[in-house]
């Protein structure tokens, strides 16, 4: 993810709730990220400084 511009979620697998999220955006280029699963909390991802999108929540 080093570099990486986004991210996308599209497994329901547990262990990729667990994502060391701060690690993770301070890696990213750009902290986006696109939760196709919904399986993170969307005021804790804006939080942590992520544009987050999901699939069919606001």
């Amino acid at each position: 993810m080093v570099g990486a511009d986004a991210v996308a979620v599209v497994t329901e697998w547990p262990q990729r709730k667990e994502v060391g999220r701060t690690r993770m955006s301070a890696a990213m280029r750009q902290p986006v990220l696109f939760d196709g699963r919904n399986l993170l909390d969307p005021v804790r991802m804006r939080e942590l400084g992520f544009t987050y999108m999901s699939a069919g929540r606001p």
